[in-house]
């Protein structure tokens, strides 16, 4: 029935046990006292965290010959593992797996696909120099 709650019993109408917290998928606007969708921000636990489980080809970049053309490399870079689910393989801030985490094979096996793949996306001179 509409505007009726139910308490951890599930009893309808019966007020929530004292001390008993009501859960909410909505957080308090200060300023205006509504409500609002509470933001659902998940930081994955580590890089083999939702993984796709699909094979992955991706998509070709252009080649970086010099420094001059690192930033946009660098969005290429990150436009083409963001449209694979796969950016967080790159990202330094989030932890590696433990070698007993059951996705760790397959995080390795994208993460040596991506090695190789970036690998191939720069000059012989620009890897010479690194």
């Amino acid at each position: 029935m509409p505007g009726t709650r139910s308490n951890q019993s599930g009893n309808r109408n019966a007020a929530p046990a004292e001390g008993a917290e009501i859960a909410s998928d909505s957080e308090p606007t200060p300023a205006s006292g509504r409500t609002e969708p509470a933001a659902e921000e998940t930081v994955p636990e580590n890089q083999a965290a939702e993984l796709p489980t699909d094979d992955v080809k991706l998509d070709g970049i252009p080649i970086l010959n010099g420094d001059d053309e690192l930033d946009d490399w660098l969005t290429y870079v990150q436009l083409t593992l963001d449209l694979y689910d796969l950016s967080r393989l790159i990202d330094p801030t989030i932890p590696r797996p433990k070698p007993k985490d059951p996705n760790y094979a397959r995080w390795r096996r994208l993460s040596k696909q991506i090695r190789k793949w970036l690998i191939l996306n720069i000059s012989t001179n620009m890897l010479r120099s690194v």
